[in-house]
């Protein structure tokens, strides 16, 4: 029999596997913007993990090589 830590890993496992395929599906979409996929992807994780808000950034260099974030997508 699985000890109580073997079986808690594997759900773990199988938790992290289940929401890395759906950011996958996400990814293979055709047809949609840049932006659109942003948001589609911070709201997809935002419902997995169950939590109330999240964001997306880009780290971005500017004209002299001055490297920033940029908030591309945000929900809540």
């Amino acid at each position: 029999f699985p000890s109580h830590d073997t079986a808690e890993e594997e759900r773990k496992r199988i938790w992290a596997t289940t929401g890395l395929a759906e950011i996958g599906l996400l990814l293979r979409q055709s047809g949609i913007s840049s932006q659109e996929l942003f948001i589609q992807i911070v709201r997809s994780v935002v419902k997995y993990v169950k939590c109330n808000q999240g964001a997306m950034f880009i780290l971005k260099s500017d004209e002299r090589e001055e490297e920033y974030l940029q908030l591309v997508a945000r929900y809540a």
